[in-house]
């Protein structure tokens, strides 16, 4: 099983059917748990960093991150074999899909910098996204307005009725 968003259901044990967001909350133990124990478990290393976001006091035990290095280690080997037979005679390097920055995510000094970093952020992108949300209400104002004068201000006697809309002539086109 590959967990790779922190939406993301388990498919088995005491937990099945449950978000590993609320588990993350309630038991990060059975996480570090699968790790050690369950061959084809697997955390993408980005549901670390989600998992602190969500409880500041999730971890994973020592002995299940030496695992999950391994498991990185062995699915980027794979991802690179798959590139290699996918793409033969392509140019370029292939950039795995897998990292170890989870890493600084569960140094119990460095997160609340990080926590505090990602927070900016997310309020970042939130703002941006109404600016942008902004702008396109002023944009959508803007030309009806404009319409509204256009019907007020257009002249359609120049329109030509035997010629198609893109060939009109620039006495028509002039008045926009």
């Amino acid at each position: 099983m590959f967990i790779n968003r922190i939406d993301d259901k388990f498919a088995f044990g005491k937990y099945k059917k449950i978000k590993i967001s609320e588990i993350a909350i309630r038991d990060p133990n059975y996480i570090s748990w699968c790790l050690s124990n369950i061959d084809n478990f697997l955390i993408h290393p980005d549901f670390i960093k989600r998992a602190v976001m969500i409880n500041n006091n999730f971890w994973i035990a020592g002995v299940s991150l030496v695992v999950l290095e391994e498991k990185i280690r062995l699915a980027n080997k794979i991802l690179k074999e798959e590139h290699e037979n996918l793409a033969i005679g392509i140019p370029g390097d292939f950039e795995y899909k897998f990292d170890f920055s989870y890493k600084e995510w569960l140094d119990e000094n460095k997160r609340p910098f990080l926590i505090e970093q990602e927070r900016k952020k997310k309020l970042e992108e939130i703002e941006k996204n109404r600016l942008e949300k902004e702008a396109i209400e002023e944009y959508a104002i803007e030309r009806a307005e404009r319409q509204s004068l256009n019907k007020d201000l257009c002249d359609w006697s120049l329109y030509n009725d035997d010629t198609d809309y893109d060939q009109q002539n620039d006495n028509f086109w002039n008045q926009f």
